[in-house]
Order: structure tokens, then sequence, then C-alpha cells
């Protein structure tokens, strides 16, 4: 007897959660509008130099794993797994504000 050959499943490589990711990912699918993210704000006396605090992000980025990590689902599954981006640009991440009427 033959089968019809199927499509081939998604696939994501990736690692388990640790306990505390998972703690985290559970909140926020209890509380999906309210944001679990860290916010940071800098002032300086000294003039905002835009292309040296993204070069400073950049390698925060570049240094740490934790920043460049993703959780994505696929359908049927219960849990996440942390898949960590070889590269992340700094743009992607950084939000401007200016406090300057």
């Amino acid at each position: 007897m033959q089968t019809a050959p199927t499509a081939p499943a998604s696939k994501i490589a990736g690692y388990r959660l640790s306990p505390q990711q998972q703690r985290l990912w559970r909140l926020q699918q209890r509380y999906p509008g309210q944001p679990f993210r860290a916010v940071l704000q800098l002032r300086s006396p000294q003039p905002y130099d835009a292309a040296l605090v993204q070069k400073a992000l950049q390698q925060l980025i570049d240094r740490h794993e934790i920043l460049r990590t993703t959780f994505p689902t696929l359908p049927g599954m219960t849990m996440p797994l942390q898949v960590i981006a070889e590269d992340l640009s700094s743009e992607s991440v950084l939000v401007r504000h200016s406090m300057t009427p």
C-alpha cells in the first residue's frame, strides 16, 4: 500500500524555555494587552549623538544573545521555543523620541 507524499511540516530550530521564560510567556498569554518588556530612556546634559547611541546599542545586541532571541510558536505547540538570531539590527528595536518642542 502506498501513501501520498505529504508536505513537509514547518520546523523551528530552537531551545526549550527556562522556567522564568515559561512564567513570563504564560503571563503574556493571560494578559495580552499588557506589555512585558524593558524600556530605556537616556537623558544627558551633552548633545545627543544618534550615531553613537545606535553603535553602542548594536554592540550590546551583538554581545548578548538574549537581545536577539524571539519566541515563535507553530500551530499545535503549547509552549514556544526560543530562537536566537545570528544578527539583529539596532534599527529594528530603536525608537527615537524628542523631548524638545
